[in-house]
């Protein structure tokens, strides 16, 4: 055997056993972490800064994109003075189109049923049927429950009035407050005519011709005129006398003492040179209307002479029924039974008997007064110069009262008019709260931002890591 080749065996030997499908594994400092971090700062800020402002615009922006609806524009309002009306009303064209008219709403191509669609209601539940509702919850006994339930009702008197500013309609929220607002004031106006009784005082002489009555019977026409004047104005001053129009500039009792000076001057002037000078168109004619109204006066007298005859007999009647006890009601405790009615039927049998008696006292009255005109007419010796002459000055008083009494109706008017106006804001229809704009989109612009940044950052970091490992590998 070959001594190259001989082993010794005490020689030591050593064997070095190797894997080849052995892992390498790298050691992660955090300092290197922190390093790339640093060097990629200005990609993470920058970054960030993007995707948070991206995400801020879609949030503010992208519903309002996708929305058909710029928002809404909301007011209050409610109905008082028990008056029932339909608040679909105003909705009507006889309360848009004025709107549209005044606003220039047609520039806009907005038409009334434009305005109509866009014009929604909701009506405000009483607190006390609210808190009912809520009690009714707990009640286990299913019959009772539906029996409240049917017994609350009540009748809506509030509403929450929308406008739905729809793309179509081109209005800003500024625009939209300005529409609502007109709409508004525009139903009221429409309501007020429409529901509330408003005091008008009659005028008689603006259907009348003057050249076809004679004299006589124009100081009949005027005179019933001033008294309708007056019931008016005594009304009025009763209900508020501290009243003063912004329009006129009148109290009714300041408007009744410029009408009493017409009345007391011109009229009185006109009637009393008619009566001097026997002043007539037609003589004839004249007469034969003194002498029916003679008759109709007579026929007056005799009804009510009638009238008093008979509840006088009533009175006595009823004085001597032994179960009748008149005395003031407010000692009517006589064995616990009221007399009340026994005491409103006497004084009504009173009251008549009174009423009667004046009417007819009066109508014998007139018929004096008449046939004192007949007499003087008719023995009438005045000069045809003097008529001339009293005849051209009673056209001009006919003329000047005429004048005044149709410039003082329309002040009246117009002071009732302003009057109940104020009165219906105060009772009836009112607007509750000022017209508000309202986003329809409900958008949590501050949360959705800062879910941005924090997704920004993730980002960021991520890809700031991403290339500093391929930069290396």
């Amino acid at each position: 055997m070959d001594e190259n080749k001989r082993i010794n065996l005490n020689d030591k030997i050593e064997v070095t056993l190797t894997n080849p499908q052995q892992e390498n594994y790298d050691e992660i400092s955090l300092k290197e972490l922190v390093l790339v971090l640093l060097k990629g700062k200005k990609l993470i800020i920058g970054l960030t800064l993007l995707i948070t402002a991206l995400v801020f615009v879609g949030s503010v922006m992208g519903p309002k994109l996708l929305s058909d609806s710029a928002g809404e524009i909301k007011t209050a309002i409610t109905y008082n003075g028990g008056i029932s009306a339909d608040i679909n009303e105003i909705r009507s064209p006889a309360v848009l189109k004025p709107v549209i008219d005044n606003l220039g709403l047609d520039e806009y191509d907005i038409s009334v049923d434009d305005l109509r669609r866009n014009i929604y209601f909701e009506a405000l539940i009483p607190d006390r049927i609210v808190e009912k509702i809520e009690q009714l919850k707990d009640v286990v006994d299913d019959e009772f429950r539906i029996q409240q339930l049917d017994e609350l009702s009540y009748s809506a008197s509030e509403y929450i009035v929308t406008l739905n500013l729809h793309k179509d309609l081109g209005l800003d929220a500024y625009k939209g407050r300005e529409v609502l607002d007109a709409i508004i004031r525009s139903y009221e106006g429409w309501y007020y005519k429409e529901y509330v009784n408003r005091a008008v005082l009659t005028n008689v002489l603006s259907d009348i011709d003057m050249d076809n009555y004679d004299y006589p019977e124009i100081i009949e026409i005027f005179d019933g005129q001033f008294g309708t004047i007056y019931s008016y104005l005594n009304a009025k001053i009763i209900e508020d006398a501290d009243f003063r129009s912004s329009t006129t500039g009148m109290t009714f009792a300041e408007l009744k003492q410029v009408v009493e000076l017409v009345d007391n001057i011109e009229l009185k002037k006109a009637n009393a040179i008619i009566g001097a000078y026997n002043l007539t168109k037609d003589k004839d004619k004249l007469l034969k209307l003194y002498e029916y109204q003679i008759a109709n006066y007579e026929m007056l007298n005799k009804k009510k002479t009638d009238e008093m005859a008979i509840v006088n007999r009533m009175i006595d009647s009823y004085i001597k029924d032994p179960s009748a006890v008149i005395f003031s009601s407010t000692l009517n405790t006589t064995n616990g039974v009221s007399l009340d009615n026994e005491d409103q039927y006497y004084n009504s049998l009173i009251k008549n008997y009174t009423e009667a008696s004046v009417v007819a006292i009066n109508a014998l009255n007139d018929i004096e007064l008449i046939n004192f005109k007949i007499a003087k007419l008719s023995d009438d010796e005045t000069e045809s110069a003097l008529k001339l002459d009293a005849v051209e000055e009673v056209n001009l008083l006919n003329d000047r009262i005429y004048y005044k009494l149709n410039y003082w109706i329309d002040q009246i008017n117009s002071t009732l008019e302003e009057y109940d106006y104020n009165r219906f804001y105060k009772s009836t229809l009112r607007q509750l709260t000022p017209s508000e704009s309202y986003s329809v989109i409900d958008t949590n612009v501050k949360l959705n931002t800062a879910i941005g940044m924090v997704l920004g950052l993730m980002i960021s970091v991520f890809m700031v890591f991403f290339r500093s490992y391929m930069k290396n590998e």
